[in-house]
């Protein structure tokens, strides 16, 4: 936007510096992202062979109400037949 901007008015060299970061930061942010892509399928390929078993939704929600009875006492849910609370 700044290159932009800057040409327009004539400012040619601020437009030619602003564009040149644009496109370093540009890069590296992409590589970033494609590098977090990456460690997200190894994890996601670690877990499924290790056996981990992820909670589901009315695990999780049972063990807040047992950790925090106060919660239970002004909540009531009926999550898949499961009455809690």
């Amino acid at each position: 936007m700044l290159s932009l901007v800057s040409g327009a008015l004539g400012f040619a060299n601020i437009s030619e510096i602003a564009r040149r970061i644009a496109i370093v930061l540009f890069a590296l942010f992409f590589i970033m992202f494609i590098a977090l892509l990456g460690f997200a399928w190894l994890v996601a390929g670690a877990l499924q062979g290790s056996g981990v078993v992820e909670p589901s939704a009315s695990d999780l929600i049972k063990s807040l109400l047992e950790s925090y009875p106060i919660i239970a006492q002004h909540m009531s849910l009926d999550l898949a037949g499961i009455r809690l609370g």
